[in-house]
């Protein structure tokens, strides 16, 4: 059987300088020569590990705005990811990333998109969206439309924990918010599933948790 690697995350080269930033912000050093990402650094890791196929995602994108310009940012990383495949074919897939939740209608559209036109493998989605007091969980029923669409294509997604600070400082260097907290954000969003019925009234959904997860 291959060996596929389903939480394989790519950046695009513009986002070489912010991503350096927040990933000191929340405690957590990118190591020499990873970035910026290409192709050919994630291939020379795969042949080393014995990977065969990778399914490339962007890291959850936990806040944003309902505008044109979010819709842009999706669909541009949507075509770059599928751009790579299409260069890479039998080493790379994509789960495809969506405008911000909210955006319902801007969302249905990058489904539609990704899966038909792009080939995506799924879609990727976050564990919550918006920040502090307004943020919304992902089974709440504000994105109920967003699941009914995938449940329709009996579609994967691709559930990543957002990196939500604690109120609490992060513990240590080698305990950055990465570590501490985004595997409780994957639970916690697992667990708003259940506790919504959301998975059981969708149940042909194919769900991939992210961090010390599974398949479901």
């Amino acid at each position: 059987m291959p060996v596929i690697d389903v939480h394989h995350h790519y950046f695009p080269p513009e986002l070489h300088q912010s991503k350096l930033q927040t990933n000191q912000d929340i405690g957590w050093k990118t190591p020499a020569g990873h970035l910026p990402w290409s192709p050919e650094l994630s291939l020379k890791a795969m042949d080393e590990l014995g990977i065969d196929i990778s399914i490339l995602s962007y890291p959850a994108i936990p806040l944003g705005t309902v505008s044109e310009e979010n819709r842009k940012a999706a669909r541009a990383r949507n075509e770059f990811a599928s751009n790579v495949c299409r260069e890479h074919p039998t080493r790379f897939g994509f789960f495809a990333t969506l405008p911000f939740l909210d955006d319902i209608e801007g969302c249905l559209r990058e489904i539609a998109f990704s899966l038909d036109d792009l080939n995506a493998d799924g879609i990727s989605l976050a564990s919550s969206y918006g920040r502090g007091q307004s943020a919304k969980y992902i089974g709440d029923d504000a994105y109920e439309p967003i699941w009914r669409e995938l449940n329709r294509r009996e579609a994967v997604v691709f559930l990543h924990g957002t990196q939500t600070p604690s109120s609490t400082p992060y513990p240590h260097f080698f305990l950055g918010i990465p570590i501490t907290e985004v595997p409780n954000e994957t639970f916690k969003a697992a667990a708003h599933l259940v506790v919504t019925g959301r998975k059981r009234q969708y149940p042909d959904v194919k769900i991939i948790l992210a961090h010390m997860g599974g398949h479901r």
